[in-house]
């Protein structure tokens, strides 16, 4: 049985990262941080699915990435 799980989190692209396209960066991102994974109440990670959204990308002072 698989659960599909919402989760909320804030990823950084960094600046060598910046000619890929930004939804390609992230999901390579879940998918490191996340998959075969053992998340608290939820169970093990799988695999990436799907965005809902996804929110402007800030730079703020002193860093380079968003």
């Amino acid at each position: 049985m698989f659960v599909l799980a919402i989760l909320d989190d804030i990823l950084r692209i960094m600046p060598d990262q910046f000619y890929r396209s930004s939804s390609d960066v992230l999901i390579e991102q879940i998918e490191l941080k996340y998959a075969n994974c053992i998340l608290p109440e939820i169970g093990l990670g799988i695999s990436f699915y799907d965005f809902i959204s996804l929110g402007d990308p800030y730079i703020y002072p002193a860093e380079g990435f968003t």
